[in-house]
């Protein structure tokens, strides 16, 4: 089980990181043409506790509220 804590820390971490670095480069790119595909990550570690290897993992871009999914 420490683990598997462990894991979460680094995926958490991970995803602490991802976030400043689309922080960041939004505002060092805001003057260069960025894909529509372009979005912040959001990352999802889901740890059932009675399952001691199993981790389900979702990795999805989040759309802005003002455009149409």
């Amino acid at each position: 089980m420490a683990r598997l804590d462990d894991l979460r820390e680094e995926l958490e971490q991970l995803g602490r990181e991802i976030e400043e670095e689309v922080l960041r480069n939004r505002g060092v790119l805001q003057y260069v043409y960025a894909p529509l595909t372009d979005r912040p990550v959001r990352l999802d570690l889901d740890i059932a506790p009675h399952t001691r290897h199993r981790l389900r993992i979702s990795i999805s871009m989040q759309l802005p509220n003002d455009e149409p999914p």
